[in-house]
């Protein structure tokens, strides 16, 4: 008979007069991996965040290891065994990669990190991280630095891992190195909670399958009776809709750059017309996402040239780009996001359009109002309002949020970094029929993925492969298929 870990019972949580959870309850037992599936605004990090002792329950009980949790916190939590891994969070750039998988290990008088490097290592292999312990935290990428979070989490040898959408892997590599973290951990009797939106992993990965919708946990049950279909039936209330038609780009050059170099980009030269939409498509250390940084004034670039309608723009830092109406949805939603996380919905969806909702320095709040409303429904959340505090939001509404600032600036050339990552099914079909609607209205799309993004890469118009930033080769219409793209990506 299976011991049980952990059990919810009854869980309740509003914010304000939004009822978030809704009487959730569920067990896992030891040595299991449960999977969690749910929109956006489901309450899954809401969940989760009761559970790592973030923000307390409204009403309800938890029980661990047969044991009720009275007055639980982040220090209890990690008491009892718990870790959280979050999409992004505590990684100090200024810090080494070793000084930040052993900063729980810091004691109070003391902290000698070099004790620390030779144990990083083998955290670092474990995790699937080529890096070395010494480097310094602000030179990795999203993914990179989530791996360190997880490795971090590991020195704990937590008894529950709780990952909520942690972009931990962008290869298969990294994926059966993941499976292999948990099924160790499940036989030493420890258990995992794994949040995604991809429905192939969820099989992957689970024992068992808990999906939330609107609150309430809708169904929990063994992975084996699950299939794709009967999962997209179950998170799907009505038929998730289709993307827009995408409509042929303008005979007319918006975009030119030529021969640019810098430290991770080599020799990148491409055109793009008005309208079109261009799609950069490599691994994580590609460069992909160093072509839209530099694009956007975030990465030094040392040679080359860009030309925007015929002129040559010269893009040092962001305000050069966004007075070029350059907007950019990165990687790194928490570093650059642009979105203020002590404001409301309404406060950040007009940050960088103030002037045009402003006369002689004062604000216009009946414009403010209307403009808010009018992006909001990029968010495509009942359940938020303009007046909703950000830091209340679910990370797949976050990315959407940031999306929908990107499109009210009405840019000429967006740039997105993978622009359906982290969403539901519905919110990932209306967020790209959003941008192919704003190509067909003239604007350049830009978007970097990877080669799992098959729904964000079908949207494009053209392909360009890369790898170890250069360009390996381009695939256009029909020609973008996954073993056309593979192929050029070996090159």
């Amino acid at each position: 008979m299976r011991k049980e870990l952990f059990r919810a019972e009854s869980l309740n949580k509003s914010f304000g007069q939004e009822k978030v959870l809704k009487d959730v309850s569920f067990n896992l037992f030891e040595g299991e991996t449960i999977v969690m599936l749910g929109a956006n605004g489901a309450g899954k990090s809401t969940l989760m965040k009761i559970l790592g002792g973030v923000i307390p329950k409204d009403s309800g009980r938890i029980f661990f290891q047969e044991k009720q949790i009275h007055n639980h916190s982040i220090p209890h939590a990690k008491a009892l065994g718990i870790q959280v891994v979050y999409d992004y969070g505590s990684i100090i750039n200024d810090f080494s990669i070793s000084e930040n998988i052993f900063l729980s290990a810091k004691k109070p008088t003391f902290f000698n990190p070099k004790r620390y490097d030779g144990p990083a290592l083998e955290y670092i292999r474990l995790v699937n991280l080529n890096r070395s312990p010494f480097e310094p935290a602000a030179s990795l990428s999203l993914p990179e630095k989530s791996k360190v979070q997880l490795a971090a989490a590991l020195t704990a040898d937590p008894r529950l891992l709780i990952l909520d959408e942690p972009p931990l892997f962008t290869t298969e590599e990294d994926k059966r190195c993941l499976k292999g973290i948990l099924d160790s951990l499940k036989a030493r009797g420890s258990s995992a909670i794994y949040i995604t939106h991809n429905l192939e992993d969820a099989l992957y990965f689970a024992d068992r399958i808990l999906i939330l919708r609107d609150g309430v946990s809708a169904c929990l049950s063994d992975k084996s009776e699950f299939t794709k279909e009967t999962l997209i039936t179950i998170l799907s209330k009505t038929e998730a809709p289709k993307a827009s038609i995408v409509h042929p780009p303008k005979n007319r050059e918006l975009l030119r750059v030529e021969h640019l170099c810098s430290r991770k980009l080599s020799d990148i030269c491409f055109q793009a017309n008005a309208g079109e939409i261009l799609g950069f498509v490599g691994s994580v250390e590609s460069g992909k996402d160093a072509v839209l940084d530099a694009l956007f004034g975030l990465h030094k670039v040392e040679s080359g040239s860009v030309w925007i309608e015929g002129k040559k723009a010269v893009i040092r830092n962001t305000r050069d780009a966004r007075k070029r109406h350059i907007s950019y949805s990165t990687e790194n939603r928490a570093s650059h996001s642009g979105l203020l996380p002590d404001m409301d919905v309404k406060e950040n969806l007009t940050l960088h359009s103030i002037r045009r909702i402003s006369s002689f320095g004062w604000i216009n709040k009946n414009m403010e109002q209307h403009f808010a409303l009018t992006y909001l429904r990029y968010l495509y959340n009942k359940h938020v309002t303009i007046h909703t505090p950000i830091r209340h939001l679910s990370n797949g509404t976050l990315h959407k949020l940031q999306i929908a600032q990107c499109i009210s600036e009405k840019p000429r050339l967006l740039l997105l970094y993978e622009p359906a990552n982290g969403m539901d099914l519905n919110s990932k079909q209306e967020t790209l029929s959003a941008i192919a609607d704003l190509a067909a209205g003239g604007t350049t799309v830009l978007i970097a993925a990877s080669l799992e993004s098959d729904d964000a890469i079908k949207l494009c118009h053209r392909l360009i492969i890369m790898r170890e930033g250069r360009i390996k080769g381009e695939l256009v219409n029909s020609e973008i298929t996954m073993s056309n793209i593979i192929t050029l990506e070996q090159l």
